[in-house]
């Protein structure tokens, strides 16, 4: 007799999350508008505001963190950090959207209009 190397259920559950994952992303992308800047913070606390009309490039004070805006999307470019993931969360262009470097303590967040009043 063969053993099943996938059960039923589980191919079921994956089916599932990876509707609910999609049905989630498609919500928050159709409400997001493009943003119209960038709030750093260190240790929680806002450090600048940067509009997301003109590329600059931002060094994070006490970090080695460096957040960057170019042709409308904002990203942390550079990090000590070991892991990068902070790197990894890519492009921003939307309000709403936000990346994080926990090592460091620096958090990256898109504001702007949206067309979302409530969420339930």
């Amino acid at each position: 007799m063969k053993q099943r190397i996938v059960t039923l259920p589980a191919l079921i559950a994956c089916i599932a999350l990876a509707a609910v994952s999609a049905a989630v992303w498609a919500f928050m992308q159709n409400g997001a508008k493009g943003a119209e800047g960038v709030n750093i913070y260190k240790n929680g606390k806002l450090v600048t505001a940067l509009p997301m009309d003109s590329d600059t490039e931002y060094s994070v004070e006490e970090s080695s963190v460096k957040v960057k805006i170019e042709n409308g999307f904002a990203f942390i470019s550079e990090s000590d950090c070991k892991c990068k993931t902070c790197i990894g969360f890519g492009k921003l262009s939307k309000a709403g959207q936000s990346a994080v470097c926990l090592p460091q303590k620096v958090t990256v967040e898109l504001f702007g209009e949206s067309e979302i009043d409530a969420a339930l």
